[in-house]
């Protein structure tokens, strides 16, 4: 999968600490950013993994594997952060 349009690394995401669901906590954290000149949230890529694995579903799974085949993933993030 290539880094195209709509694509933001884990440099935009902030560090929460206190504890939510993983879709309430991508929404609160997304980087403000502009695509074709139309405003709009980006949640990284962190989150979306989190996302994933809460779902389960093939088709997340393979999103994650896309992700990290892409190396938009920093994993001792990831990991720093599960509880």
């Amino acid at each position: 999968m290539s880094r195209g349009r709509g694509w933001i690394d884990d440099a935009c995401s902030g560090a929460s600490r206190h504890r939510r669901n993983p879709a309430e906590e991508a929404l609160a954290e997304a980087c403000a950013t502009d695509v074709d000149g139309e405003p709009t949230r980006v949640s990284s890529a962190g989150y979306l993994v989190a996302i994933a694995l809460e779902t389960g579903r093939a088709k997340d799974m393979a999103r994650i594997h896309q992700f990290v085949d892409a190396g938009v993933l920093d994993a001792d993030k990831l990991l720093g952060d599960l509880p």
